[in-house]
């Protein structure tokens, strides 16, 4: 299936609808190593005959397309490497985008349609570097269509650090309220109920969280927030971690 048809279909979804929730995930090791991902998960889709009907037309725009299925809508599961971008996207650190990749699932069937991009980190900092660099990738890389970058679903300037069994979370331009205009609040009323959430997977139990409103089970804490407070920088999801 072609890429840039999925992903234009997200974006052109995105601005249809407010089913959509953004959850960010990160699987931490003891040395300070794991996986991190940020998924756009639009399954909600699925539940609305409408929005149904949307997504197949956009897809029979793409005459290259064998639709298929009770209601003309392909299942798909798609990996894209960053490893195969052309070289000149890459930047100064070539090799960091060899542990980096997109996954796109749309499956009528499983109720599931979603994009995500993963990483696999060797220290928090690659975290940093991936939100630093992935808007520039993404004003010339058409497989991330309008997810990434300033007005983009994915989130701007998030860093985090590690040390002594404390993760902590630092962005920004998380406290800073969004600019107005017509373009924003066309956007927030888009948005609707969408969410973001974030879940940590820690290595030991936890001690302490100073993040706002988070939510501690074990070795696993869960913070949300409305992606319009966050817009409107009424969200904080900042702060620290500490476990055992």
């Amino acid at each position: 299936m072609n890429k840039l048809t999925i992903l234009l279909l997200f974006t052109v979804s995105f601005f249809l609808t407010g089913c959509l929730d953004v959850i960010e995930e990160m699987h931490l090791n003891r040395n300070g190593s794991g996986k991190y991902s940020i998924t756009i998960d639009m399954s909600g889709l699925f539940e609305d005959e409408f929005m149904k009907s949307m997504i197949k037309s956009s897809l029979e725009q793409d005459t290259t397309l064998k639709l298929g299925g009770a209601n003309g809508i392909p299942e798909m599961d798609t990996i894209i490497y960053f490893k195969d971008m052309p070289a000149e996207q890459k930047g100064s650190n070539p090799e960091f985008w060899n542990r980096v990749h997109s996954k796109i699932v749309m499956s009528e069937t499983q109720g599931k349609f979603f994009t995500s991009i993963n990483l696999d980190f060797a220290s928090t900092a690659d975290i940093t570097y991936l939100y630093e660099n992935i808007g520039k990738i993404g004003e010339s890389n058409s497989q991330l269509g309008g997810l990434a970058g300033e007005g983009g679903l994915l989130p701007t300037n998030v860093g985090y650090t590690f040390a002594k069994n404390m993760l902590t979370r630092k962005s920004p331009k998380s406290t800073e309220k969004a600019e107005g205009g017509e373009d924003m609040e066309m956007m927030k009323m888009f948005l609707g109920s969408a969410n973001f959430r974030t879940i940590y997977h820690l290595p030991g139990n936890v001690k302490k969280v100073t993040i706002p409103n988070a939510k501690t089970n074990g070795k696993t804490v869960t913070v949300e927030a409305s992606m319009i407070d966050m817009m409107d920088g009424k969200a904080n999801l900042d702060g620290t971690i500490r476990f055992k």
